[in-house]
Parts: structure tokens; sequence; C-alpha cells
């Protein structure tokens, strides 16, 4: 009688099984154990715990930072100029809010957003028709757009917030 040798795993896209286990914390705390082990000497002869993968970066030893970083919130004198509501918890649960969590880090009823959507580009277009957001030499008046835009937006579930240029002025902190 011989042993039959179990297979385990999945085979993978390199045609490998993959004989690790599936969840990362796991993998983690296997390879701090094994290391642990071996740095006293209850491991000898053979090697630690070995990651997935060669090159592998475990989470767990490393110290999670405070900083913060990705999403700006607008700042009120901003949100004023352009025409913004703030964001309100109460009301953003009342009913379902595309990009909620934006809005909430932004600090804005609706997220702001760059132009990217159909809709949003012939609500653009239409805007720039209209002589009275020009100036006598033909320029964009910026801060009229985004307002007329932003009071639309409320109106609108189609469009959301626009600003202008943001400047390091309105920049409260980043969250």
């Amino acid at each position: 009688m011989t042993p039959e040798i179990l297979q385990v795993g999945s085979i993978n896209a390199t045609g490998k099984r993959y004989t690790h286990h599936y969840d990362i914390w796991v993998v983690n705390l296997l390879q701090e154990y094994g290391t642990v082990c071996e740095l006293r000497g209850v491991i000898t002869g053979g090697p630690a715990y070995t990651p997935p993968a060669e090159g592998w970066v475990n989470g767990n030893l490393y110290t999670r930072t405070t900083e913060e970083f990705g999403i700006v919130s607008v700042d009120e004198s901003l949100r004023n100029q352009l025409s913004m509501l703030p964001f309100d918890q109460g009301t953003q649960m009342l009913k379902k809010t595309h990009h909620r969590f934006l809005a909430m880090k932004q600090n804005t009823k609706l997220p702001v957003l760059p132009v990217h959507s159909d809709v949003e580009r012939k609500h653009f277009s239409m805007l720039m028709q209209d002589s009275t957001l020009l100036t006598a030499s033909g320029k964009v008046k910026y801060i009229q757009v985004a307002k007329q835009w932003n009071q639309a937006a409320i109106e609108r579930p189609e469009l959301f917030y626009k600003v202008i240029k943001p400047g390091k002025q309105h920049i409260t902190h980043q969250i």
C-alpha cells in the first residue's frame, strides 16, 4: 500500500498550484511567527515560513501613519462664493446620494467632480452659449459659470458640483 499525496490549492495563471492561505492576515501572521521562532532558535535546520510570493510585503510590520491625503475638503469661503451647500448628514441619509462618501469628505452637499458625463458636457455647452457669462472681450466669467452650474446641480441629480481652479487658499486640510 502506497500513501497517496493530497493535492490542495487551485491552479493559478502560471499553471502552478497555490499552496498558501487565502487570507492575507493569516499569511502575515504565519510569516511573523516563523521569523520569531527562527530568531529564538525554536526552528533549526529548516527554513522559517516562506510567504506565498517572493517580495511579499507583510503589512503588519509597518507602523500606521496618521497622515491623511487624497480628498481635499472644500473651504467654507469657496463653498459660499460658488453657491455650494455644506454636507448635511441628516438629509444625505434620507435619499440615496451618488458618491456620498466623497461629498462627506469634501464637506459639500454634492461631490465636486470634473465634467465627466454626456449630460454634463451638454450642460456645459449650454452655459457657454449664455452671453451673460462672458465678458465684453469674450472671456468666460468662471465664478459666475460655477455658481450657475452649482445652483442647477441642486435641482438636477445628474449634475455634480464644479469649482474653478482650486488654489491653495481654499484648501483647509486634506482628508
